[in-house]
């Protein structure tokens, strides 16, 4: 069943609180091969919860980069490579193809990073609850996207957000602004694996057995 969605937020929104993710925090990335897992999106690719996110400037509709993190393997992978996944007995798959060039890293926080809390009791202050803006499907990211931008416009001391992974709701997941947070603010620690050969793939696949995900050969 379709949870219905947050609807178009209004023009400014009342204070709701703030979360710190502190300087020294590791956090987990699944991103592209072909460029660093400290890249920010500008605003390319598929729809999703918070972006391709744009705002309203002096000079018109600018993009906002993203990037999206978690806070462990698990709940990276669940907003990435496993995302929108339905409950059984519907099928959980993903197709190998769309593992190859995508790799798996961790990224360091170089700075005290302030996100705006998205969980149940804050989003209660703004009007919202978590089966509006985070347990949507992505019918409803049209709207979802224009509550990050809300947010946006009305916190500029905000570098991003955070809430409990849809998919995984044992753990946070962030989307920061790349017009606040720079690629030195948050900076790899190791190397990038590619999930589609070697460990990465062993590790992809055996995290799939464990939620029950079928991962369909090419």
């Amino acid at each position: 069943m379709t949870v219905p969605g947050p609807g178009v937020p209004p023009p400014t929104l009342g204070e709701f609180g703030q979360c710190v993710l502190p300087a020294g925090t590791v956090v987990h990335r699944f991103c592209a091969l072909a460029r660093p897992p400290n890249a920010f999106n500008p605003c390319l690719g598929e729809p999703t919860r918070f972006a391709p996110l744009h705002v309203m400037t002096a000079t018109g509709r600018t993009c906002v980069p993203t990037l999206y993190v978690g806070e462990t393997y698990e709940s990276a992978a669940f907003e990435t490579v496993f995302r929108n996944l339905p409950p059984k007995p519907l099928r959980r798959q993903v197709f190998e193809i769309d593992l190859a060039g995508c790799g798996y890293g961790r990224l360091l926080a170089n700075r005290d990073l302030i996100l705006g809390p998205f969980f149940h009791q804050n989003l209660a202050r703004i009007g919202q609850t978590r089966q509006s803006m985070i347990d949507t499907d992505a019918t409803c990211y049209g709207d979802t996207v224009l509550w990050a931008a809300a947010v946006h416009r009305s916190f500029p001391a905000l570098d991003g957000l955070v809430w409990t992974s849809h998919q995984h709701d044992r753990d946070f997941a962030c989307v920061l602004f790349g017009d606040r947070v720079s690629e030195a603010d948050i900076t790899p620690t190791g190397v990038v694996a590619p999930i589609d050969a070697g460990p990465g793939r062993e590790r992809i696949g055996d995290f799939a057995r464990e939620y029950e995900i079928d991962i369909i050969p090419r």
